[in-house]
């Protein structure tokens, strides 16, 4: 838990600041420097900090155990530094250069990317520590699939919504010895309570260490926080099997059993969206809200490219859902339904739905669309990651370096399910996930493609084999205000009577046989950033439970 390059003249430090770390950024001198590391001895002798992030070099280009020695002044002076690494209480992390980098694996070939993973087992058997990898805010998995061979990421992320680390993150830890920090950035006055949200549902998706980017003027403002996940420390350490807990309604949540307690998070989280569509005052037959999709999917026109790009595709449009917060099993016999109406007076040429699964985008198609002949032209590839993938520059760079090895991510083959429905009707669209070569697997958004016209969109839901209907994409993205009221947490075990304690609340619920309730309508945290680029479509809410006399 740390802060880094403070906007103030006051030191971060860990009597004022209940800091535990300290970050040294790679560009001010080399930490092979003997001044510095006498200054971060120095700083865990008299402060009790440890050097959070020390990075090796502050160079790029190091891809293999020469260039590292080079970078740090000669083998001996490599020695030096490692041997007092081993000693120290510290994380030890290397990159081939400064973490804002994008595209930087990618762009390198597939024998420096051995060298570098030469360099990282160098350290690692040489100091017996914990090895790790950052990278900016523009971050996704694709970057970090590229490098395995660490032991801690590290991404920077935003304060506009919450890190999904469960879809690009997590899936990459595997069960193995590896570990997800955070660099949360906090250049925004941006609410505390919002902060706090972002923490503990990060939490519930898999990070387990927080380096504060910037601080606000006061940096004291996070103690009540940090002390929080310090004292659910010893319950993130368990291993002891959790009882599966379950929500009426469903929303996001994580168990942990502690000392004969199970501690329960859960919070209204929700999917996000990409890509241009707008709210419809058209009714669906059900009598659903719809949304249209018509305007031309623009990349924001940054440099010359982009601006021919956008020209040359103006005619595709496309949005999607992403980061649905609890990914579903699509089971073999289930099925995609999607309600749609062309319009008569601009129908699409095609259209095509798209799911996401290992996050990649598998389309199954209506019309002549064929993707296939798309996928051999690079600027197609690179309209479509620009649309289909937040932070897709942080793969491909902004110098375009990592672009021929992303155009992996585009897909070449779709599914063909049959014509375009007749534009006026409302029709409903249905492909088995077989289509998509989903069977078995976990559904992380769903997105929607087509070529020119206008087409309103109801419904979204996954059918499963046995007629049981789950909607992805309703009438809004977040649970009803009233559903939110009474959400029941069910938990084996629980006795009638029992008292629920509600963490850092100060506030007890008494629980019903088997399950308690608790309300989850929230508030509006997101005023700074809403909508559609943001986390704004509706309050959030997040609690912490100690639910006594579950477990043995």
């Amino acid at each position: 838990w740390s802060y880094y390059e403070g906007f103030t003249s006051d030191p971060y430090n860990r009597k004022d600041n209940d800091l535990t770390s300290r970050r040294d950024f790679p560009g001010y001198d080399a930490v092979t420097n003997p001044a510095t590391v006498r200054r971060i001895e120095e700083r865990w002798q008299n402060d009790n900090l440890y050097a959070a992030t020390f990075f090796v070099v502050p160079s790029p280009g190091v891809f293999s155990a020469d260039a590292l020695a080079a970078k740090a002044g000669g083998p001996a002076k490599l020695d030096e530094y490692l041997r007092f690494a081993a000693s120290a209480p510290m994380v030890v992390s290397v990159g081939p250069g400064f973490e804002e980098s994008f595209g930087r694996f990618h762009a390198a070939t597939a024998a420096e990317l051995g060298g570098l993973e030469q360099v990282v087992e160098l350290l690692r058997s040489r100091t017996r520590k914990p090895v790790m990898v950052g990278h900016g805010g523009a971050w996704s998995r694709f970057e970090f699939e590229k490098v395995p061979f660490f032991d801690v990421y590290d991404p920077e992320t935003e304060p506009l919504f919450p890190a999904n680390l469960h879809t690009d993150l997590q899936p990459l830890l595997d069960g193995g010895q590896k570990v997800i920090w955070l660099r949360p950035q906090m250049y925004e006055s941006v609410p505390y309570e919002r902060w706090r949200f972002h923490v503990l549902v990060e939490l519930m998706r898999g990070a387990r260490g927080w380096q504060l980017a910037h601080g606000p003027g006061d940096a004291s403002t996070l103690r009540g926080l940090h002390g929080e996940v310090e004292a659910l420390r010893p319950v993130l350490e368990s291993a002891a099997p959790a009882p599966a807990v379950e929500t009426a309604p469903p929303i996001e949540h994580w168990s942990r059993v502690h000392d004969g307690k199970t501690y329960v998070i859960a919070a209204t989280t929700h999917a996000q969206t990409l890509g241009r569509w707008r709210r419809s005052s058209e009714r669906t037959p059900e009598g659903r809200a719809a949304r249209v999709s018509d305007a031309p999917s623009e990349i924001p026109a940054e440099n010359a490219l982009d601006r021919i790009v956008n020209s040359a595709h103006a005619h595709w449009i496309a949005h999607a859902l992403d980061s649905l917060p609890v990914p579903l099993r699509a089971e073999a016999g289930a099925r995609l339904e999607q309600s749609v109406r062309l319009d008569p007076a601009a129908p699409p040429r095609s259209l095509a739905l798209l799911i996401k699964i290992d996050g990649r985008w598998r389309p199954a198609t209506w019309g002549p669309l064929d993707l296939a002949a798309q996928a051999g032209d690079p600027s197609f590839g690179y309209w479509f990651l620009r649309h289909f993938y937040r932070n897709a520059v942080g793969f491909i760079g902004y110098d375009l370096k990592g672009l021929t090895a992303a155009l992996a991510y585009v897909p070449t083959q779709a599914a063909p399910i049959g014509p375009l429905p007749r534009p006026g009707e409302w029709t409903r669209l249905e492909a088995p996930v077989e289509a998509f070569a989903a069977a078995g697997r976990s559904i992380e958004g769903i997105g929607f493609l087509h070529d020119g016209g206008r087409v309103f969109w109801g419904s979204s839901s996954l059918i499963g084999a046995d007629g049981r209907e789950t909607s992805l994409w309703g009438d809004s993205l977040a649970l009803p205000q009233q559903a939110l009221a009474r959400v029941r947490v069910k938990v084996p075990g629980l006795r009638g009577g029992a008292k629920v304690r509600v963490l850092f609340e100060d506030r007890e619920i008494a629980a019903e046989s088997g399950s308690f309730v608790d309300d989850f309508r929230g508030e509006d945290l997101y005023q700074r950033y809403g909508g559609a680029e943001g986390y704004g479509e509706a309050p959030v809410a997040v609690h912490v439970y100690e639910v006594p006399g579950t477990a043995r």
